[in-house]
């Protein structure tokens, strides 16, 4: 069978997005093929330590040195050994672990795949442009170039993939997002809108959230409550309390919430009328996907990967980031049936695209190109004569 090993983390109540991934793929893929997580952090370098979650293999190795880039000695000696068809998968971006990893994993024949997570989209290339542009240009593209594989989520990821390398290996598939095991509630039982997620100003627009929130309050005075649910650090927390005193904002009208944990956050979706996302750029949208595997219709920014499929199945409205105020308007004043529309596209868009009967067999497909990328490499070269 074949043996996948994920660098990361196998729980889904950490914050981290792509843990949620490796969580939902790991509970997906069971018993397809061999799944496994590897992680680094055990005080001994020499360290292997393995744990069981069903069954899903947890492998622990020793910290890193020279600031992620030199790998642990129980790392090299085992991925050395490793025998049938492993295949390593890589997640991130920008990351010296991944630089390290990829280079012995080709000394040691070992296939990978790399899941850059879309995140080389031209608005987050802009954040620290000087740093990101000579780190692709350098390690990155190493990494990119000697995947066996490499992982888009959107349309848009796989042309931005292409654009930092020559490797034409490029599989679009999006991330499976579970059933939640809470069922939707009836549409007349849900209340509210909610944003689920890190409370960045201008990464996930929270300031264009506030401020369209606003504008509906002064049209709608009695508009539904917005809840916003996610970890705000030092900086973040004070700037909320300032954009809410700016647009006359007060806690009766939205409620924050700290992080949640994941029956919670089903509970907040699954109550909701709509949920509302108007990031300035994203590499996918795992809350959006939630929602939509909730059956909840979403009001997204156009710049949310989804958001084209989000039209397509008419699973809610994309507006315009900046002056979103008319779409959620237009959206809390649709009538039960323009509403049931929208229900039913959102649960269109789920099966369709990211439910397991659409994401397993491309998973699987992924996997095994990439092993057989592996045992091609691994072939004798002809003798000439």
């Amino acid at each position: 069978m074949l043996q996948v090993y994920h660098v990361g983390h196998f729980d889904p109540e950490l914050p981290n997005g792509v843990d949620r991934v490796i969580h939902n793929l790991g509970r997906l893929l069971e018993g397809d093929v061999g799944f496994h997580v590897v992680g680094f952090g055990e005080p001994d370098p020499d360290a292997h330590l393995v744990r069981l979650d069903g069954r899903v293999r947890i492998h622990g190795f020793g910290r890193p040195g020279l600031r992620n880039f030199r790998l642990p000695r129980g790392f090299r000696r085992w991925l050395g050994g490793l025998s049938g068809e492993p295949v390593l998968h890589l997640h991130s971006v920008f990351a010296p672990l991944n630089f390290a990893i990829a280079a012995e994993c080709r000394r040691a024949g070992v296939p990978y795949v790399f899941t850059p997570h879309d995140s080389y989209v031209p608005a987050s290339l802009r954040t620290r442009a000087l740093a990101k542009r000579l780190y692709l240009a350098t390690l990155e593209r190493r990494v990119l170039d000697g995947a066996a594989v490499l992982h888009a989520l959107t349309a848009e990821g796989r042309d931005c993939i292409a654009r930092h390398t020559a490797n034409r290996r490029i599989h679009l598939v999006r991330n499976f997002i579970p059933l939640p095991p809470v069922p939707p509630c009836p549409a007349e039982e849900r209340c509210g809108m909610l944003y689920l997620g890190r409370m960045d100003r201008y990464q996930k627009g929270i300031d264009r959230l506030l401020a369209a929130y606003a504008a509906l309050r002064r049209e709608r005075p009695a508009a539904p409550i917005l809840t916003l649910a996610g970890p705000a650090d030092r900086v973040e927390r004070p700037a909320l309390d300032a954009l809410m005193a700016e647009h006359g904002l007060t806690e009766a009208a939205v409620i924050r919430r700290d992080r949640v944990g994941e029956a919670e956050k089903h509970r907040l979706l699954a109550g909701s009328r709509l949920y509302v996302q108007l990031s300035r750029f994203e590499g996918f949208g795992l809350s959006v996907a939630e929602a939509l595997a909730l059956s909840v219709p979403v009001v997204v920014s156009r710049e949310i990967p989804l958001a084209p499929l989000v039209e397509r199945h008419g699973a809610g409205l994309v507006v315009d980031g900046d002056d979103a105020a008319p779409g959620l308007i237009r959206a809390l004043d649709a009538g039960p049936a323009a509403y049931a529309a929208m229900v039913e596209g959102a649960r269109r868009l789920y099966r369709a695209e990211l439910s397991a009967d659409s994401i397993r067999p491309r998973m699987l497909g992924l996997y095994h190109e990439a092993a057989a990328a592996g045992r091609a490499a691994r072939l004798p070269l002809p003798q000439p004569g």
